[in-house]
Protein backbone atom coordinates (compact mmCIF):
# COMPACT_ATOMS: atom_id res chain seq x y z
CA UNK A 1 0.00 0.00 0.00
CA UNK A 2 1.28 3.47 -0.94
CA UNK A 3 0.23 6.40 1.24
CA UNK A 4 0.54 9.91 -0.13
CA UNK A 5 1.54 12.63 2.37
CA UNK A 6 2.74 16.20 2.31
CA UNK A 7 5.57 17.82 4.17
CA UNK A 8 5.14 21.04 6.15
CA UNK A 9 6.19 22.89 3.00
CA UNK A 10 3.51 21.17 0.92
CA UNK A 11 5.82 18.81 -1.00
CA UNK A 12 4.39 15.33 -1.70
CA UNK A 13 5.92 12.28 -0.04
CA UNK A 14 4.98 8.64 -0.58
CA UNK A 15 4.95 6.13 2.24
CA UNK A 16 5.03 2.36 1.67
CA UNK A 17 3.39 -0.23 3.92
CA UNK A 18 3.03 -3.94 3.06
CA UNK A 19 0.93 -6.74 4.50
CA UNK A 20 2.65 -9.70 6.14
CA UNK A 21 1.27 -13.15 7.07
CA UNK A 22 -0.79 -13.29 10.23
CA UNK A 23 -2.41 -9.89 9.66
CA UNK A 24 0.83 -7.99 10.38
CA UNK A 25 1.87 -4.88 8.50
CA UNK A 26 5.37 -3.60 7.90
CA UNK A 27 6.37 0.02 7.29
CA UNK A 28 8.93 0.15 4.47
CA UNK A 29 9.73 3.83 4.32
CA UNK A 30 8.97 7.25 2.79
CA UNK A 31 10.03 8.19 -0.74
CA UNK A 32 10.21 11.39 -2.76
CA UNK A 33 8.52 10.07 -5.92
CA UNK A 34 5.71 7.66 -6.69
CA UNK A 35 8.10 5.64 -8.91
CA UNK A 36 10.50 5.08 -6.01
CA UNK A 37 7.62 4.09 -3.75
CA UNK A 38 6.28 1.56 -6.23
CA UNK A 39 9.72 0.05 -6.73
CA UNK A 40 10.16 -0.27 -2.95
CA UNK A 41 6.74 -1.88 -2.65
CA UNK A 42 7.63 -4.46 -5.32
CA UNK A 43 10.94 -5.27 -3.64
CA UNK A 44 9.27 -5.68 -0.28
CA UNK A 45 6.58 -7.89 -1.73
CA UNK A 46 9.12 -10.20 -3.38
CA UNK A 47 11.35 -10.91 -0.43
CA UNK A 48 10.95 -13.84 2.00
CA UNK A 49 8.32 -13.01 4.58
CA UNK A 50 5.90 -11.49 2.12
CA UNK A 51 2.45 -12.88 1.43
CA UNK A 52 3.09 -11.97 -2.22
CA UNK A 53 6.18 -14.18 -2.50
CA UNK A 54 5.92 -16.16 -5.73
CA UNK A 55 6.70 -19.85 -6.05
CA UNK A 56 9.67 -19.43 -8.40
CA UNK A 57 11.31 -16.76 -6.25
CA UNK A 58 10.85 -18.74 -3.07
CA UNK A 59 12.37 -21.81 -4.72
CA UNK A 60 15.43 -19.73 -5.61
CA UNK A 61 15.61 -18.45 -2.03
CA UNK A 62 15.24 -21.97 -0.61
CA UNK A 63 17.94 -23.46 -2.84
CA UNK A 64 20.37 -20.71 -1.94
CA UNK A 65 20.30 -21.77 1.69
CA UNK A 66 19.91 -25.48 0.91
CA UNK A 67 23.19 -25.57 -0.99
CA UNK A 68 25.06 -24.70 2.22
CA UNK A 69 23.45 -27.50 4.26
CA UNK A 70 23.66 -30.58 2.05
CA UNK A 71 25.98 -32.55 -0.19
CA UNK A 72 26.30 -31.76 -3.87
CA UNK A 73 24.28 -34.80 -4.91
CA UNK A 74 21.35 -33.84 -2.66
CA UNK A 75 21.47 -30.26 -3.93
CA UNK A 76 21.51 -31.42 -7.57
CA UNK A 77 18.47 -33.60 -6.95
CA UNK A 78 16.62 -30.70 -5.35
CA UNK A 79 17.45 -28.40 -8.27
CA UNK A 80 16.18 -30.99 -10.72
CA UNK A 81 12.99 -31.67 -8.75
CA UNK A 82 12.15 -28.03 -8.05
CA UNK A 83 12.94 -26.70 -11.51
CA UNK A 84 9.66 -27.98 -12.96
CA UNK A 85 7.68 -26.72 -9.98
CA UNK A 86 9.16 -23.22 -10.28
CA UNK A 87 8.55 -23.09 -14.05
CA UNK A 88 4.95 -24.31 -13.75
CA UNK A 89 4.14 -21.77 -11.01
CA UNK A 90 6.23 -18.84 -12.19
CA UNK A 91 4.80 -15.54 -10.99
CA UNK A 92 2.12 -17.23 -8.86
CA UNK A 93 2.13 -16.30 -5.15
CA UNK A 94 2.58 -19.29 -2.88
CA UNK A 95 -0.58 -18.37 -1.01
CA UNK A 96 -2.65 -18.77 -4.18
CA UNK A 97 -1.73 -22.42 -4.79
CA UNK A 98 -4.86 -24.32 -3.77
CA UNK A 99 -5.21 -27.93 -2.69
CA UNK A 100 -6.95 -28.71 -5.98
CA UNK A 101 -4.07 -27.14 -7.91
CA UNK A 102 -1.58 -29.13 -5.85
CA UNK A 103 -3.40 -32.45 -6.39
CA UNK A 104 -3.56 -31.95 -10.15
CA UNK A 105 0.12 -30.99 -10.40
CA UNK A 106 1.21 -33.84 -8.12
CA UNK A 107 -0.49 -36.45 -10.32
CA UNK A 108 1.66 -35.34 -13.25
CA UNK A 109 4.91 -34.87 -11.28
CA UNK A 110 5.02 -37.74 -8.77
CA UNK A 111 8.79 -37.89 -8.39
CA UNK A 112 9.05 -34.15 -7.70
CA UNK A 113 6.40 -34.05 -4.98
CA UNK A 114 8.49 -35.08 -1.91
CA UNK A 115 10.95 -32.23 -2.54
CA UNK A 116 8.14 -29.75 -3.16
CA UNK A 117 6.56 -30.80 0.16
CA UNK A 118 9.86 -29.98 1.89
CA UNK A 119 9.94 -26.53 0.30
CA UNK A 120 6.33 -25.77 1.12
CA UNK A 121 6.84 -26.91 4.72
CA UNK A 122 9.68 -24.39 4.91
CA UNK A 123 7.29 -21.74 3.59
CA UNK A 124 4.83 -22.61 6.36
CA UNK A 125 7.63 -22.31 8.96
CA UNK A 126 8.50 -18.90 7.49
CA UNK A 127 4.83 -17.88 7.86
CA UNK A 128 4.49 -17.26 4.14
CA UNK A 129 1.50 -19.59 3.96
CA UNK A 130 -0.79 -21.00 6.62
CA UNK A 131 -0.77 -24.61 5.41
CA UNK A 132 1.01 -26.79 2.88
CA UNK A 133 -1.34 -27.62 -0.04
CA UNK A 134 0.92 -30.56 -1.01
CA UNK A 135 0.77 -32.21 2.42
CA UNK A 136 0.17 -35.96 2.13
CA UNK A 137 0.41 -36.04 -1.67
CA UNK A 138 3.68 -37.96 -1.86
CA UNK A 139 2.81 -41.46 -2.98
CA UNK A 140 5.61 -44.00 -3.00
CA UNK A 141 5.67 -46.27 -5.98
CA UNK A 142 6.51 -49.94 -5.81
CA UNK A 143 10.05 -49.14 -6.99
CA UNK A 144 12.51 -51.92 -6.25
CA UNK A 145 9.76 -54.12 -4.82
CA UNK A 146 8.77 -54.88 -8.40
CA UNK A 147 12.30 -55.76 -9.55
CA UNK A 148 12.94 -59.48 -9.79
CA UNK A 149 16.45 -60.06 -8.44
CA UNK A 150 19.10 -61.28 -10.85
CA UNK A 151 19.88 -64.97 -10.69
CA UNK A 152 23.39 -66.32 -10.07
CA UNK A 153 23.49 -67.41 -13.72
CA UNK A 154 22.57 -63.90 -14.89
CA UNK A 155 25.27 -62.35 -12.71
CA UNK A 156 27.83 -64.74 -14.16
CA UNK A 157 26.68 -63.91 -17.70
CA UNK A 158 27.02 -60.19 -17.03
CA UNK A 159 30.50 -60.71 -15.57
CA UNK A 160 31.61 -62.70 -18.61
CA UNK A 161 30.34 -59.99 -20.95
CA UNK A 162 31.94 -57.26 -18.85
CA UNK A 163 35.36 -58.88 -18.96
CA UNK A 164 35.33 -58.52 -22.74
CA UNK A 165 34.97 -54.74 -22.36
CA UNK A 166 37.89 -54.16 -19.94
CA UNK A 167 40.02 -56.51 -17.79
CA UNK A 168 38.69 -55.30 -14.43
CA UNK A 169 35.01 -55.02 -15.39
CA UNK A 170 34.25 -58.73 -14.99
CA UNK A 171 35.62 -58.74 -11.42
CA UNK A 172 33.77 -55.45 -10.82
CA UNK A 173 30.42 -57.06 -11.67
CA UNK A 174 31.09 -59.95 -9.31
CA UNK A 175 32.40 -57.68 -6.56
CA UNK A 176 29.29 -55.49 -6.75
CA UNK A 177 27.02 -58.53 -6.71
CA UNK A 178 28.60 -60.15 -3.67
CA UNK A 179 29.77 -57.17 -1.60
CA UNK A 180 26.73 -54.88 -1.84
CA UNK A 181 28.72 -51.66 -2.27
CA UNK A 182 27.22 -48.90 -4.38
CA UNK A 183 28.54 -48.59 -7.91
CA UNK A 184 30.10 -45.17 -7.34
CA UNK A 185 31.80 -46.46 -4.18
CA UNK A 186 33.39 -49.30 -6.13
CA UNK A 187 34.78 -46.86 -8.72
CA UNK A 188 36.70 -45.08 -5.95
CA UNK A 189 38.09 -48.17 -4.18
CA UNK A 190 41.85 -48.54 -3.94
CA UNK A 191 43.87 -51.61 -3.01
CA UNK A 192 44.89 -49.92 0.23
CA UNK A 193 41.22 -49.98 1.26
CA UNK A 194 41.23 -53.80 1.27
CA UNK A 195 42.50 -55.86 4.20
CA UNK A 196 42.60 -59.44 2.93
CA UNK A 197 43.86 -60.80 6.23
CA UNK A 198 41.02 -59.28 8.27
CA UNK A 199 38.50 -59.77 5.43
CA UNK A 200 37.44 -56.11 5.56
CA UNK A 201 36.98 -53.32 3.02
CA UNK A 202 36.94 -49.65 4.02
CA UNK A 203 34.46 -47.57 2.02
CA UNK A 204 35.38 -43.93 2.52
CA UNK A 205 34.75 -42.26 -0.85
CA UNK A 206 32.68 -42.50 -4.00
CA UNK A 207 32.73 -41.10 -7.53
CA UNK A 208 29.88 -38.67 -8.18
CA UNK A 209 29.66 -36.84 -11.52
CA UNK A 210 33.28 -37.68 -12.18
CA UNK A 211 34.49 -36.23 -8.88
CA UNK A 212 35.46 -37.86 -5.58
CA UNK A 213 32.94 -37.33 -2.82
CA UNK A 214 32.00 -38.80 0.55
CA UNK A 215 29.84 -41.95 0.46
CA UNK A 216 26.09 -41.54 0.64
CA UNK A 217 25.17 -40.52 4.18
CA UNK A 218 28.44 -38.55 4.58
CA UNK A 219 30.14 -41.31 6.53
CA UNK A 220 32.72 -43.98 5.93
CA UNK A 221 32.10 -47.60 6.83
CA UNK A 222 33.85 -50.93 7.00
CA UNK A 223 32.24 -53.95 5.31
CA UNK A 224 32.93 -57.66 5.25
CA UNK A 225 35.00 -59.03 2.36
CA UNK A 226 32.65 -61.90 1.54
CA UNK A 227 34.44 -64.92 -0.03
CA UNK A 228 32.90 -64.48 -3.50
CA UNK A 229 33.83 -60.77 -3.50
CA UNK A 230 37.34 -61.67 -2.30
CA UNK A 231 37.74 -64.15 -5.18
CA UNK A 232 36.65 -61.43 -7.61
CA UNK A 233 39.38 -59.10 -6.36
CA UNK A 234 42.05 -61.80 -6.40
CA UNK A 235 41.22 -62.55 -10.05
CA UNK A 236 42.34 -59.07 -11.14
CA UNK A 237 45.74 -59.25 -12.84
CA UNK A 238 48.60 -56.84 -12.30
CA UNK A 239 50.07 -55.03 -9.29
CA UNK A 240 47.85 -54.34 -6.31
CA UNK A 241 48.34 -50.61 -5.88
CA UNK A 242 46.22 -47.56 -6.67
CA UNK A 243 42.75 -47.98 -8.13
CA UNK A 244 41.21 -51.43 -8.17
CA UNK A 245 38.71 -51.02 -11.01
CA UNK A 246 39.72 -49.15 -14.17
CA UNK A 247 38.50 -48.45 -17.67
CA UNK A 248 40.28 -49.63 -20.84
CA UNK A 249 42.84 -46.85 -20.59
CA UNK A 250 43.62 -47.66 -16.99
CA UNK A 251 41.84 -44.59 -15.61
CA UNK A 252 39.15 -44.33 -12.95
CA UNK A 253 35.69 -45.42 -13.98
CA UNK A 254 32.75 -43.01 -13.86
CA UNK A 255 29.01 -43.16 -14.36
CA UNK A 256 29.51 -41.90 -17.93
CA UNK A 257 32.14 -44.46 -18.94
CA UNK A 258 30.25 -47.31 -17.28
CA UNK A 259 27.07 -46.33 -19.12
CA UNK A 260 28.98 -46.76 -22.37
CA UNK A 261 30.31 -50.20 -21.40
CA UNK A 262 26.96 -51.29 -19.97
CA UNK A 263 25.21 -51.00 -23.33
CA UNK A 264 27.09 -54.13 -24.44
CA UNK A 265 27.25 -55.83 -21.03
CA UNK A 266 23.49 -55.71 -20.48
CA UNK A 267 22.82 -57.68 -23.69
CA UNK A 268 24.12 -60.79 -21.87
CA UNK A 269 20.72 -61.25 -20.18
CA UNK A 270 17.24 -61.34 -21.66
CA UNK A 271 15.81 -58.40 -19.74
CA UNK A 272 16.59 -54.79 -19.06
CA UNK A 273 19.01 -54.37 -16.15
CA UNK A 274 21.13 -51.58 -14.70
CA UNK A 275 24.40 -51.75 -12.73
CA UNK A 276 22.46 -50.86 -9.57
CA UNK A 277 20.64 -54.18 -9.75
CA UNK A 278 23.88 -55.91 -8.78
CA UNK A 279 23.53 -54.25 -5.36
CA UNK A 280 19.90 -55.39 -5.34
CA UNK A 281 21.12 -58.94 -6.03
CA UNK A 282 23.57 -58.67 -3.12
CA UNK A 283 20.87 -57.59 -0.68
CA UNK A 284 18.50 -60.35 -1.74
CA UNK A 285 21.28 -62.97 -1.79
CA UNK A 286 22.50 -62.16 1.72
CA UNK A 287 19.04 -61.74 3.23
CA UNK A 288 17.05 -64.50 1.53
CA UNK A 289 19.52 -67.01 0.12
CA UNK A 290 22.17 -66.88 2.86
CA UNK A 291 19.63 -66.09 5.58
CA UNK A 292 21.51 -63.30 7.36
CA UNK A 293 19.46 -61.05 9.71
CA UNK A 294 18.12 -57.84 8.19
CA UNK A 295 20.18 -55.63 10.52
CA UNK A 296 23.37 -57.45 9.43
CA UNK A 297 22.62 -57.01 5.73
CA UNK A 298 21.76 -53.35 6.39
CA UNK A 299 25.19 -52.80 7.96
CA UNK A 300 26.90 -54.40 4.95
CA UNK A 301 25.00 -52.20 2.51
CA UNK A 302 25.44 -49.01 4.52
CA UNK A 303 21.85 -48.51 5.66
CA UNK A 304 21.29 -46.90 9.06
CA UNK A 305 17.63 -47.86 9.50
CA UNK A 306 18.16 -51.05 11.48
CA UNK A 307 17.15 -53.25 8.55
CA UNK A 308 13.76 -51.74 7.63
CA UNK A 309 14.69 -51.14 3.99
CA UNK A 310 16.03 -54.68 3.71
CA UNK A 311 12.73 -56.08 5.02
CA UNK A 312 10.56 -53.81 2.91
CA UNK A 313 12.36 -53.88 -0.44
CA UNK A 314 14.70 -56.81 -0.68
CA UNK A 315 12.77 -59.68 0.88
CA UNK A 316 10.90 -60.73 -2.26
CA UNK A 317 9.00 -63.39 -0.36
CA UNK A 318 7.48 -64.67 -3.59
CA UNK A 319 10.82 -65.29 -5.29
CA UNK A 320 11.64 -68.97 -4.88
CA UNK A 321 8.73 -69.49 -2.48
CA UNK A 322 7.20 -72.38 -4.40
CA UNK A 323 10.57 -74.13 -4.61
CA UNK A 324 10.87 -73.89 -0.83
CA UNK A 325 7.44 -75.46 -0.41
CA UNK A 326 8.44 -78.30 -2.74
CA UNK A 327 11.64 -78.86 -0.77
CA UNK A 328 9.79 -78.85 2.55
CA UNK A 329 7.45 -81.63 1.43
CA UNK A 330 9.93 -83.58 -0.69
CA UNK A 331 10.13 -86.45 1.81
CA UNK A 332 6.46 -86.56 2.72
CA UNK A 333 4.69 -89.73 1.57
CA UNK A 334 1.66 -88.80 -0.60
CA UNK A 335 -1.75 -89.60 0.83
CA UNK A 336 -3.36 -92.73 -0.57
CA UNK A 337 -6.03 -91.99 -3.10
CA UNK A 338 -9.51 -92.77 -1.77
CA UNK A 339 -11.53 -94.87 -4.21
CA UNK A 340 -15.29 -95.14 -4.20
Amino acid sequence: MILKRKTSKGKPRYGVRVDRPGGRQEWIGTFATIAEARAAERRAGDRPGSSRMTADKYVAHFLEGYRERVKGSSYDHAVSALGGFADDHRGLPLARITRTDAEKWARENRWRVPTVITVMNAAVDAELIERNPFRGLAVKGQGRKRITPLSVEEVDALATAAEKEAPTLGPLVLFLAYSGVRVGEAYALEWSDVDFEAARVTVERRVYKGQLDLPKGNRTRSISLIPAARSALLSIPGPRDGLIFRNKRGDRLSQTSMAWYWKSIATAVDRKVTPHELRHFAAHHLYVEVGLPDRVVAAQLGHDDGGKLIRDLYGHGDVGALDEIDAAFANVIPLRKVVG
